[in-house]
């Protein structure tokens, strides 16, 4: 789409977890606090994922933001963008500002070298 900003690109790890670019959580407003956890809300739209700061309250579709700057994300987001845990190659996310949203891709596999 036009005017939408690559902001980084991310590898999913073997448990299902990636790496939550600092130009995401600066967008998002997601600042560590001593005592606080930060909640990502996925929301799947057709072949991309949109996601949101969570609040406390929010659904099951939510995930805690880790200490290190990872994230767990959910299966039904990994089902939902077509992701492989297999050991064939790296599967890429593409995190894309586009307007006011923070939205997901599936990038390129890479090869194992």
């Amino acid at each position: 789409m036009p005017g939408d900003v690559l902001l980084a690109e991310t590898i999913l790890n073997r448990g299902g977890t990636t790496q939550v670019p600092q130009k995401v959580m600066e967008a998002l407003g997601l600042k560590p606090k001593p005592g606080e956890r930060s909640k990502l809300l996925w929301t799947p739209a057709g072949d991309v994922v949109i996601v949101t700061k969570g609040t406390p309250q929010s659904d099951w579709r939510k995930t805690m933001l880790r200490k290190n700057g990872t994230a767990a994300i959910p299966r039904h987001i990994q089902q939902g963008l077509r992701l492989s845990l297999a050991s064939h190659g790296e599967e890429k996310l593409l995190w894309i500002r586009g307007g006011d949203q923070i939205v997901i891709r599936k990038g390129r596999r890479t090869a194992d070298s």
